[in-house]
């Protein structure tokens, strides 16, 4: 059954559409798209499609090898290059934050919080995930800078990828929510150096178990 799309312009609908289903797993890295098989599962003619997968392309999610074009594999390489960037692009904008968070922000950034350890305990993940990217994008929305954080939302998209592919347990749940609690702790110091501090380790701690934790295959090993 077609997927049904609703707005406008058809091409953005079109992106929309298969994006969602990069990200919740219909499909996986490596998998081989064309613009005739897309354009049947969504119920439209080619060419929104072909536009659609030209400004995927671009954002790093699709990648032409050659014999077609498929959904983009990431190694570990291509991880800590993509890292590099967002901790120094989420470094500037958590300076901004600290200058502009008011204590009615940093309550809701508190309550964020204490929804992603309600989320851990439950072992919802999904929902844990979306909490703690909310989390994120209040400290980047913070820095009032629309450039900074569409770059930033730039970096981020092709990480999904990587993310969907490892397994998280619970120690390092228990990792993520508490360099949140250090990084909030921080900003209700209005200590800056270390809110910048907390925010690198944070980052830090993140690629490092990505890159340890993608299946042989993305790291290029075959065993």
């Amino acid at each position: 059954m077609p997927v049904k799309l609703s707005r406008e312009p058809l091409y953005e609908q079109a992106y929309e559409a298969i994006l969602r289903m990069i990200l919740d797993g219909t499909l996986v890295p490596g998998t081989r798209v064309t613009e005739a098989t897309l354009a049947r599962t969504l119920g439209v003619s080619p060419t929104p499609v072909r536009e659609a997968m030209r400004k995927l392309e671009h954002d790093g999610l699709l990648e032409s090898n050659g014999t077609g074009v498929q959904i983009i594999e990431l190694r570990p390489d291509d991880i800590k290059q993509l890292y590099v960037c967002r901790e120094a692009l989420e470094v500037v904008a958590i300076e901004r934050a600290v200058e502009k968070l008011g204590d009615e922000d940093l309550a809701d950034l508190d309550e964020l919080l204490t929804f992603a350890e309600e989320a851990a305990r439950e072992g919802d993940f999904l929902k844990l995930v979306q909490i703690n990217t909310a989390f994120h994008d209040r400290l980047i929305a913070a820095a009032a800078n629309p450039w900074l954080m569409s770059t930033i939302g730039f970096v981020r998209r092709p990480l999904l990828l990587a993310r969907i592919q490892i397994t998280v347990d619970q120690r390092e749940v228990r990792r993520i929510l508490s360099d949140h609690r250090a990084i909030l702790e921080c900003l209700k110091q209005r200590d800056a150096r270390s809110v910048v501090d907390a925010m690198r380790r944070h980052m830090r701690a993140d690629c490092s178990y990505m890159c340890k934790e993608l299946p042989p295959a993305a790291r290029g090993n075959p065993n």
